[in-house]
């Protein structure tokens, strides 16, 4: 085993937890509610204007908290863009008391340990939630669905099984992917009780610009079907072997992945540009601010227009190389190469 720090796992099973516990528990339980017409939550938050009522004031917050959760679930036409602090101090200020018999308090977090009864009560729960409809549309627009955090927590578990066989050296490298994988999630709350790691994860974040992040994304992808069909097809020979053995299957799931993002980017824009045309019809901000929206406008509309131009032209999407990696003519050789850089695939993969 070495002398890996069990505590580095321990800590990011705990924010998987959190993750789960803080956003979709307290989301779903919310939508779930409102889609019912049950609106009469209490909500504190803190001191109240003495210039207003108390009822006014609780009628503003529910309606602020309700516009946040609309949007995370991109229901909202407002042309405001709510930023993953703004999210993230919501959901930490807010005290919620569903109606009497309504729906049990929404759960604590961990804290810095747990018991095995812990883990797998809200492991087993996960489990029988990720497909649910409220879940699903959560997982939609936040982008970090509840498969994806139990998967990370499976990896963890088949990770620490897996310490007393390798050196330190190869655990350290296993575990920055698995810590990378996590913190690129891009999800709102994160270092629940533990402000090093949320340090450490906002660090991770910040030296991922977004096209950063795709190339990540689409690696994981990739390495994930070389170990995948290593299983089934044994060893190869070299790099170049394994990914021109594969290129079939990668080239599908990098179309799967390129596509949903196009689509999934072009809902957005028009969301943004509908907004943006209410915002300049109702003439908010002055001329100042009108011309800043047209300008926005305009260079959201081009982009959806390169993206549905890149979808009709089809695969590989040639004109969107600046922000879909591996959409270039030699794809095959750049994958080639970062097989090479990848030490410890290699071990595993490779004759």
């Amino acid at each position: 085993m070495g002398n890996f720090d069990l505590e580095k796992i321990v800590e990011l099973e705990i924010d998987v937890f959190n993750q789960y516990l803080y956003m979709y528990d307290w989301l779903s339980r919310y939508y779930k509610f409102a889609e019912k017409g049950v609106t009469n939550f209490i909500f504190d938050f803190g001191v109240i204007d003495a210039n207003v009522s108390e009822e006014e004031f609780l009628r503003e917050k529910i309606k602020e908290v309700k516009e946040i959760v609309d949007m995370m679930l991109g229901k909202s036409t407002s042309a405001k863009k709510i930023s993953d602090k703004e999210i993230f101090k919501i959901l930490k200020d807010v005290k919620i008391k569903f109606p009497k018999g309504e729906c049990p308090q929404v759960k604590k977090d961990l804290g810095k340990s747990y018991t095995d009864e812990d883990y797998f009560e809200i492991y087993n729960e996960m489990l029988d939630k990720k497909d649910s409809k409220e879940y699903k549309e959560l997982s939609d627009t936040h982008g970090c669905s509840i498969q994806s955090l139990i998967d990370i927590l499976d990896k963890l578990r088949l990770f620490k099984s897996k310490l007393e066989f390798i050196d330190l050296k190869k655990a350290n490298y296993e575990y920055d992917r698995l810590f990378k994988e996590y913190a690129l999630m891009d999800h709102a709350y994160y270092g629940a009780n533990n402000p090093k790691l949320k340090i450490k994860i906002a660090k991770a974040r910040s030296q991922k610009g977004n096209y950063h992040k795709l190339i990540s994304k689409k690696n994981k992808i990739f390495l994930d079907i070389l170990l995948e069909q290593h299983k089934v097809k044994g060893k190869w020979k070299n790099p170049a072997q394994a990914v021109r053995s594969n290129m079939e299957l990668i080239t599908h799931n990098f179309k799967e992945f390129d596509v949903e993002w196009i689509n999934e980017n072009i809902i957005v824009n028009t969301g943004r540009i509908d907004g943006l045309k209410k915002t300049i019809e109702n003439n908010e901000g002055g001329i100042k601010k009108r011309r800043v929206h047209i300008r926005e406008m305009d260079e959201l509309e081009l982009k959806n227009e390169k993206m549905k131009a890149a979808l009709l032209e089809g695969y590989p999407f040639y004109n969107l190389e600046k922000i879909l990696p591996y959409n270039t003519p030699d794809f095959e050789e750049i994958l080639i190469k970062s097989l090479r850089k990848e030490v410890y695939i290699l071990e595993e993969i490779i004759d």
